[in-house]
Formats: C-alpha cells, sequence, structure tokens
C-alpha cells in the first residue's frame, strides 16, 4: 500500500478529532506519533502526531480532515468561569499589578521578620502591623488587577484555565 501524508497535527485534540473523522468514515490510516519516537530530531523542527493513508483515500480524506484543521474552534479560545460563555476577549494585564504584587512581598516579610525578632512590644512592632496588613490589601488589589481575559457577556475578569 502506498501510503501519504495526510496532515501533521501538532495537539493530541486535533489528532483525535481527525482519527474520528477517519474512523466514521471507514477510512484506513496509520497515526505516527513524531513526539514519542526514539530518534530525536529525525523528522525536523517541528514534530506532532502524522496521519498516513493510502493514496486511493487520500482525496476522500483530505476533505474531511482540512475543515477540522482549519476550524478556528480549536484554537482553544478560553470559557468565561462564572457564566461559561466562549465570547471573551484578550485584555492586557496591567503593568501596575505585577509592580503591585512585587512591592507587597517584602511588605510582608518585613513586619513578620521584625515581630518575631523583637522583644517587647513598642511603636514600631504596630507599624509593622499596620504595614503587614497594607501588604495584604496591596496583594488582593493586585491579584484583581492581575487578569487577561474578559467576557463580553458578563463581564467578569479571569485569567485563561
Amino acid at each position: 500500500m502506498n501510503e501519504k501524508l495526510l496532515c501533521r497535527c501538532t495537539g493530541s485534540i486535533v489528532a483525535n478529532n481527525v482519527a474520528n473523522a477517519l474512523d466514521v468514515n471507514s477510512i484506513k490510516y496509520r497515526m505516527h506519533e513524531e513526539t514519542a519516537d526514539q530518534r530525536n530530531g529525525a523528522y525536523g523542527p517541528n514534530p506532532g502526531i502524522a496521519f498516513y493513508v493510502s493514496e486511493q483515500d487520500y482525496q476522500e480524506a483530505s476533505a474531511l480532515v482540512n475543515p477540522i484543521i482549519n476550524r478556528p474552534s480549536l484554537r482553544f479560545t478560553p470559557f468565561c468561569p462564572k457564566c461559561g460563555s466562549e465570547d471573551t476577549e484578550s485584555i492586557n494585564r496591567s503593568k501596575a499589578a505585577t509592580t503591585i504584587l512585587l512591592i507587597s512581598i517584602p511588605l510582608f516579610i518585613a513586619p513578620v521578620v521584625h515581630i518575631y525578632f523583637s522583644k517587647e512590644w513598642t511603636m514600631l512592632s504596630w507599624i509593622a502591623v499596620a504595614v503587614f496588613f497594607l501588604s495584604i490589601i496591596l496583594m488582593v488589589v493586585g491579584t484583581k488587577m492581575n487578569k487577561n481575559y474578559k467576557c463580553n457577556k458578563c463581564g467578569k475578569r479571569f485569567n485563561r484555565m
């Protein structure tokens, strides 16, 4: 049987959909996972899961597989964790969020170290307690600001899961 390369899938989800389409239409194929091959670098810089079909079935298989590979829904758009909608958009993370989170770390650690090693309770200890609670507030604010997706349906901001 003369085989012809039908397609090469970079992800297992797309490869599973291609295999299902070929199985449903009773097209015999050979699947070769190039990432699991013992010979490193044997297939070039972009290994994946390759599908081979006979030359007689190539046209029919190609017509079945092309919509699966080119389908935009397989580009993994995230869904909203609140309402389940796939109508989401990417938003830029605030650079201030990262700065706030980085500042809150020493503001969290320093008061704990001061109170642990201080022999007596002074005015500086009360300031350390206030700075400790300020750091917790900054962590909460920084975490709320550090989101990279927004749901257009309910408005929830979230990180991609």
